[in-house]
């Protein structure tokens, strides 16, 4: 059976896409080949595309150039150092944290979070949800375009979102469930350091006032995975949010990933538990796209 990676990145302007896409795919492969080698060989099968959608919404692209070695290294690393795992669990990530998590539930108090990274994420997504000019169903459309080509030429779909990329992928499969008359099955959906958790955010998705098609359906296993550390994950479960999907037989499981999970990218700023490549070279997320890559094998 053929197989297919749809990978929809987070906020902020990104490098070009075909560079992108690069270390996107080299940093996956190396956290495949981690658990299981020889999935990551039969990976080069595999046909990976990147949802592009961020030189859309900020209107330039961002160099990778700054952050290339570091890239490189973490792709050479062996682990997590003890340094890093150190460093995700300070008590400055766990009282930012905190805070953003008491902003979740008493919005008035989000302007008083001190972290400029919160705060930039809730603009952006704020742009997002209000869809100022289109911009919302114009990325959503770049989403489902690769999502529609991975499903015609591929018999296994694993969707990957980042960040407020895991949010937009989210609506993606909402809008092909109940607005497209052109249905996708996904096998895995997997999103990595998810806002989905908040309050903030599932007050504003898609269908949240559709009764019987709040959710989107035709969804294999969701797996979700929040690393320690990563302030974006406040709320690092979404199986207790999204249970209605299960037993409506929208979802065949979700299952929530985050103990003790720490990954290890880092650059001049230092450690950045929350950047995709940090999640993509990660064991927890190898796993789950190598069972993925074999489950597709045994039923083909």
């Amino acid at each position: 059976m053929t197989h297919a990676i749809v990978f929809v990145p987070g906020k902020s302007p990104k490098p070009p896409p075909a560079v992108h896409r690069e270390y996107l795919w080299r940093c996956l492969r190396r956290g495949v080949s981690r658990v299981d080698p020889v999935v990551g060989e039969q990976l080069d099968s595999c046909r990976f595309t990147l949802a592009a959608w961020n030189a859309l919404y900020y209107q330039r692209d961002e160099s990778l150039a700054a952050d290339v070695s570091w890239v490189e290294r973490l792709i050479d690393s062996d682990g997590v150092a003890a340094e890093d795992i150190k460093e995700a669990r300070h008590w400055s990530k766990s009282l930012t944290k905190f805070m953003y998590a008491m902003g979740d539930r008493a919005h008035w108090l989000i302007k008083y979070l001190p972290d400029r990274r919160v705060k930039a994420m809730i603009g952006d997504t704020l742009r997002y949800f209000e869809n100022i000019e289109g911009i919302a169903g114009r990325i959503r459309d770049i989403v489902k375009t690769e999502i529609r080509r991975a499903c015609d030429h591929s018999g296994s779909v694993c969707l990957i979102g980042h960040s407020m990329g895991s949010v937009i992928a989210y609506e993606s499969l909402w809008e092909q469930t109940h607005e497209d008359p052109q249905k996708s099955r996904i096998d895995l959906f997997l999103t990595l350091g998810s806002p989905l958790g908040m309050n903030y955010v599932q007050n504003k998705l898609l269908g949240l006032r559709d009764g019987t098609q709040r959710y989107p359906a035709g969804i294999g296993k969701w797996v979700n995975v929040s690393a320690v550390g990563d302030i974006v994950s406040v709320d690092e479960c979404v199986g207790d949010d999204f249970a209605t999907m299960m037993e409506r037989g929208l979802v065949d499981g979700i299952e929530d990933i985050h103990r003790e999970v720490y990954t290890a990218f880092r650059n001049d700023q230092g450690l950045n538990p929350h950047r995709s490549y940090g999640y993509l070279v990660h064991s927890k997320v190898g796993e789950s796209i190598a069972h993925w890559w074999r489950a597709g094998l045994n039923d083909g």
